[in-house]
């Protein structure tokens, strides 16, 4: 099976994006521009692998809203 690294590098190339490894975890994010600039990066996806299940996950903004359940304050602004 093909490693993390060289299914984004793969990915990247065929879709015409950038990639960033993350500094804390086994993830990468999937970006318009070619910075690390935060704010400006517009990422717009995270890959991950899924070893139990052999594959490897693109994950959005509103996957993880999903996962926290949360997705139902997606579109309201909220004051702190």
């Amino acid at each position: 099976m093909e490693t993390l690294a060289d299914f984004v590098n793969r990915l990247s190339k065929a879709i015409g994006c950038y990639y960033h490894q993350t500094p804390k975890a086994k993830i990468y994010s999937l970006k318009k521009y070619d910075t690390t600039q935060r704010g400006i990066m517009g990422v717009f996806g995270w890959v991950v692998e899924k070893k139990r299940e052999n594959k490897f996950e693109i994950e959005s903004y509103k996957d993880w809203a999903d996962k926290a359940g949360v997705i139902h304050l997606a579109d309201k602004i909220t004051q702190s």
